[in-house]
């Protein structure tokens, strides 16, 4: 919980007034919603800064705040924090109260917990033919993403703005299981036909090793501008 408020302190040092009555700073809160691997709402902070009258900087910070899933003693020790930059072009001299953008942004995510209730992996792809099982292993899975960013910036006043925005892009997942107790291989058994679609692919940490995912980001924050 401290980080996040250490994050914004450091922020505030950094803005100096001469910064502040030029009006390039802003600072953003973006709610979030995380798995480490439970369901947790995550804390994002962030900062703007205009380089001229079309391109921002954008750099945040997340950590996981609050669990919604129930605590079952099945994980523990669970951290998580994200880091992320973009590149935005947008109309910062635009009157209209809408504004437009296209932007780039990298984010890098860490995130480790224990399994304490049992679980299985897959070595190095989910094609392998056969699986790990385990009685408790520690798991540390991290993140590098890159999508492309369009959004909308709503002026709501003069210094408060709603930015909605809709990322795409692609991910690597790295994962590494150290720790294992009790580690059993069986075959794994690949089902010819399904009735029904997987509504959801596996999550990638049951891959011990490195895979690629496709990406979304979706995000609605709200921006204060100094």
């Amino acid at each position: 919980m401290n980080k996040p408020f250490l994050f914004l302190f450091w922020s505030l040092l950094i803005f100096n007034p001469c910064f502040a009555q030029q009006s390039k700073w802003s600072l953003s809160y973006t709610p979030s919603l995380i798995e480490v691997p439970e369901k947790n709402i995550g804390i994002q902070l962030g900062a703007a800064y205009d380089i001229n009258k079309h391109f921002q900087v954008i750099s945040a910070f997340t950590t996981n705040a609050v669990r919604l899933e129930k605590s079952s003693r099945a994980t523990s020790q669970n951290q998580y924090f994200r880091l992320k930059s973009e590149i935005r072009y947008i109309n910062l001299a635009s009157n209209y109260w809408l504004k437009p953008y296209i932007g780039l942004q990298a984010s890098l995510v860490g995130r480790s917990w224990k399994n304490n209730n049992r679980g299985s992996y897959y070595e190095g792809s989910f094609n392998t033919d056969s699986i790990t099982y385990f009685t408790a292993a520690s798991i540390s899975s991290s993140t590098i993403t890159l999508t492309t960013e369009f959004g909308l910036n709503s002026q709501i006043s003069k210094r408060l703005s709603i930015d909605c925005a809709f990322g795409i892009g692609g991910k690597l997942v790295s994962t590494k299981y150290s720790e294992v107790k009790d580690a059993s291989t069986e075959a794994r058994f690949f089902p010819k036909c399904r009735l029904l679609p997987i509504p959801s692919p596996d999550p990638a940490y049951w891959v011990n090793g490195k895979i690629n995912r496709f990406q979304i980001n979706p995000t609605l924050s709200i921006r204060y501008r100094l």
